[in-house]
């Protein structure tokens, strides 16, 4: 894989328009970062969801459900180019499917994601 950007090491750089705080900067003057960026974009509103907090969530192996539950994440299931994740509660093997649309309202990566509504 190769990198479009790099983290500024060190301190931060001043976005010249916005004036906000940068903490990467692109690596090449081309549009290949305006190009990779549209098509996650595309892809993130085909799913539903920030593929940021996609991978957050399958890196983690776990989430909670809105009633406290810890849910173990054995899978994804896509469904009319919809996804799901699948897992199972505790020692049981009932299967629990979480739209990757409802991130936040019926389930969360932390106990206390969930527990604000």
């Amino acid at each position: 894989m190769n990198r479009l950007t790099r983290k500024i090491k060190g301190c931060y750089c001043i976005d010249l328009i916005t004036c906000l705080p940068m903490e990467y900067e692109q690596i090449n003057k081309g549009n290949a970062c305006v190009e990779k960026l549209g098509k996650l974009e595309d892809l993130e509103e085909e799913i539903g969801i920030d593929l940021i907090t996609l991978f957050r969530t399958l890196k983690q192996m776990f989430v909670f459900h809105k009633e406290n539950v810890e849910i173990e994440l054995l899978g994804l299931h896509i469904k009319s180019s919809e996804l799901y994740l699948y897992g199972f509660v505790g020692d049981t093997t009932q299967a629990v499917y979480l739209s990757l649309k409802d991130y936040g309202k019926t389930w969360a990566l932390t106990k206390e994601e969930v527990g604000n509504e």
